[in-house]
This record gives C-alpha cells, sequence and structure tokens, in this order.
C-alpha cells in the first residue's frame, strides 16, 4: 500500500492525543507518506470539503450534511487553577462552586467554548469570563500567571499538574462533563486504502480506553 494521507488536527487533539495513533501508522505502513497539519477547527473542516485534508481530527463536531463525523472518544472536562486559588486544595468540585469566578476561555467561536458554555448553562452556572483565547498554551499560562480558574480537557493539562504548575479537580455532576472526539471526511468520498488503514488504526484506540 502506497501514497499521500493527508490529516488535519486542532491543536489540543494533536498535540495531546494524536501523537500515539500516528507513530503506529508510521509503523504499520512506512511506504504511506503522512501528513499532518495542525491548525484551526473552521479551517479543517474547510479542508475536508474541499479535497486538501482526507481526514480532519476535531473536538465537538458542527453538524454538516457533507461532512460524515466518525466518533473516536469523550474527553474528560476538569476544572483547572493556579496553586494560589481558592479551590486549589480540592480533588472534586461541585458546578455551583464554579459561580462568579474569575474565568479564562477559549473564544466564543471555538466549539469547545460552546461546549463548556452548555454545560455550565444546564448547571444554572455564570462565570466572569475575563480573558479569551484561541488556544491552549496561551490559556494554559494566563493561568499560571494571572490566577483565575477554567475548564479544560484533562489530557491538556497533564504535564502542568505533575511539575505543581496546575491543579485539578474533577466535576461533581451526575452527567459526566466531556467533549467528543470525532474524525470527520467527506460524505460519499470513497476512502482510499490509507484512508481506511489509518481509521482502522484512529479505532483501535493504541493510548487505552478513553471515557
Amino acid at each position: 500500500m502506497r501514497g499521500v494521507l493527508r490529516v488535519g488536527t486542532i491543536y489540543s487533539v494533536g498535540f495531546y492525543l494524536l501523537d500515539p495513533y500516528v507513530r503506529t501508522f508510521f509503523e504499520q505502513h512506512p511506504e504511506v507518506d503522512l501528513h499532518v497539519t495542525y491548525t484551526s477547527w473552521n479551517q479543517i473542516s474547510a479542508a475536508v470539503l474541499d479535497g486538501e485534508m482526507d481526514l480532519g481530527v476535531v473536538a465537538c463536531p458542527e453538524r454538516d450534511r457533507s461532512l460524515e463525523s466518525i466518533p473516536m472518544f469523550n474527553e474528560e472536562l476538569v476544572v483547572v487553577c493556579s496553586p494560589v486559588h481558592r479551590l486549589a486544595e480540592k480533588t472534586s468540585v461541585r458546578p455551583a462552586e464554579l459561580q462568579d469566578e474569575s474565568f479564562a476561555a477559549f473564544e466564543e467561536n471555538i466549539p469547545t467554548r460552546r461546549q463548556i458554555d452548555r454545560l455550565l448553562k444546564a448547571s444554572r452556572v455564570r462565570v466572569n469570563v475575563d480573558m479569551v483565547f484561541d488556544n491552549i498554551e496561551l490559556l494554559k499560562r494566563s493561568l499560571m500567571v494571572r490566577g483565575g480558574v477554567s475548564i479544560l480537557p484533562l489530557k491538556n493539562i497533564e504535564a502542568e499538574v505533575t511539575r505543581g504548575d496546575l491543579c485539578v479537580a474533577t466535576i461533581e455532576s451526575e452527567k459526566p462533563w466531556t467533549r467528543p472526539v470525532a474524525v470527520l471526511r467527506k460524505r460519499g468520498q470513497v476512502a482510499s486504502p490509507a484512508v481506511e488503514k489509518f481509521l482502522d488504526i484512529l479505532r483501535s484506540d493504541p493510548m487505552g480506553k478513553q471515557g
């Protein structure tokens, strides 16, 4: 099997979750020229529709009749804060404890932000969004430097928690707080052998069972 495989991924999935799948694919199919592009969710959707990418790995996929969304797993969302925050010593937090907190968030057009907003609204919790960011690295840096609190995918902050730069608490709720991760491909398009093999690896979950 030879050919070219073009995969796009958002930063918060690509940098923290996709690498084991990519390594597995390289090991099993070194003859395939795999290109992985890190970019924003809307650019991925457009590129898959235009045929510039074969697959796109995104979080909180939005409905589009022209795109097929293949579920991968659900990422756990957790409360994140600096070590000096009042919630830093807690291992779990009720959503109500976030009421009126100074909150660092993603920009409003980012699907993960909309997912978190829906979860907060469903819990009747209002936070004070005083800082917004278009990428997770700047958001984490803000929490470390300026304080405040946020809700982020657990896998995205494990390194900072290990170093002691950030603290994490699970969210106490009847329903888990998660964000879905999925693969996008153009609906109706015949998949190449390389695409099918990559999808098989994504479904195999080399990282271990996700939530």
